[in-house]
């Protein structure tokens, strides 16, 4: 979400009542006195700043969801009903869609708690969206990735990347590929196919339509997915238990 520092917040605070000394008719002398008076009160309480902080972005955050959950009904079929790519349960009761990039570090440490939910739980699917925002190496991973679904490879190839510790470069996840036996040529070939092109192009969409601001972020339904089932967003690195939480609420 947006942030802003003391001042700006101050300024905020301060425009009402110079808007409201200037339209009451108050000559200047009367609007600097009304500001000196607001000054001293914000000088001498300077808790009131903090407090108009919290509910301006207590106020941002509900504008945000509601506008986020607005844009994940509008594009369901985008979201659950997808060829996107997948893992977990053959008979699920309940979809986690990821929005990742392959070189975010809160992307990869989400990865392993995943890889644990799915252990645990025989009724959770889990569906890949590739979402690169940090670089060009992570434009190449996620077509690499979605490349690779071409020679029964993806989730092979996705757990490889996302366990990488290093920056993924196009020679370390060419390196990277040819480890698990990706036919290279066949590879890059792919990378460049309309399908890969236009998957990544409907997932910027759908993340734009939902103002995600970075990775990872986590949208949660039941499976299979209906047009007036609950949903929810959860952006960010999430504790383990938090996320077990919200998939319990959805069985």
């Amino acid at each position: 979400m947006k942030k802003y520092n003391l001042l700006t917040y101050t300024a905020f605070l301060l425009m009402p009542l110079v808007s409201n000394a200037q339209t009451a008719g108050f000559d200047e002398t009367q609007k600097a006195e009304i500001g000196q008076v607001v000054h001293d009160y914000i000088i001498s309480h300077p808790e009131v700043i903090t407090e108009a902080v919290q509910v301006l972005q207590a106020k941002e955050m509900k504008a945000w969801e509601e506008k986020a959950k607005q844009a994940i009904l509008n594009n369901m079929d985008g979201i659950f009903n997808s060829k996107s790519p997948n893992s977990g349960a053959k008979s699920p009761k309940v979809s986690v869609v990821e929005f990742f990039d392959y070189n975010c570090p809160h992307c990869k440490v989400m990865q392993k708690t995943l890889n644990d939910i799915l252990s645990d739980n025989k009724d959770v699917l889990v569906v890949y969206k590739e979402l690169p925002v940090l670089n060009e190496g992570s434009l190449f991973a996620a077509k690499a990735a979605l490349a690779a679904r071409e020679q029964n490879k993806y989730n092979e190839f996705h757990d490889k990347m996302m366990t990488a510790q290093e920056v993924l470069t196009e020679d370390k996840i060419l390196a990277l590929a040819k480890e698990i036996g990706l036919d290279i040529d066949k590879l890059n070939k792919d990378m460049a196919s309309s399908k890969v092109n236009d998957e990544l192009t409907a997932n910027r969409k759908i993340a734009m339509d939902m103002g995600l601001r970075g990775t990872p972020a986590f949208v949660f339904g039941k499976y299979p997915a209906t047009k007036d089932m609950k949903v929810e967003l959860l952006p960010g690195e999430v504790q383990k238990q938090d996320l077990i939480e919200k998939i319990k609420s959805y069985k």
